[in-house]
């Protein structure tokens, strides 16, 4: 899919976003995986890349706010742990969205 099609709000930088709570921001990121990985994608077949898809149930916006906070710690327990300051930089995104009741 081309950020072209979301319009304006996804030609954003997701670093100028006031918001990274707010959909607008995960837009921006998004967008922006597109174009990245379009960049690199042309002229070669693969590009190594990583995915992880699941879906996670709330009980409320208190154990979202939990789970985000637990994760972050988690993952920057990890990056700490693998990063490495003169490595080849990949971008790391983990995104979460309510997902739309025609979607389930």
């Amino acid at each position: 899919m081309s950020p072209g099609a979301l319009g304006a709000v996804a030609s954003g930088d997701p670093a100028r976003t006031a918001d990274p709570l707010a959909a607008r921001y995960l837009i921006a990121v998004a967008a922006r995986i597109v174009r990245e990985l379009g960049a690199l994608l042309r002229g070669r077949k693969q590009v190594a890349t990583f995915a992880l898809d699941t879906e996670i149930g709330f009980a409320d916006a208190a154990a979202r706010a939990a789970f985000a906070d637990e994760l972050t710690r988690a993952v920057t327990v990890l990056v700490a742990t693998h990063h490495v300051a003169d490595g080849r930089p990949h971008r790391l995104v983990v995104a979460a969205h309510p997902i739309p009741k025609e979607s389930q």
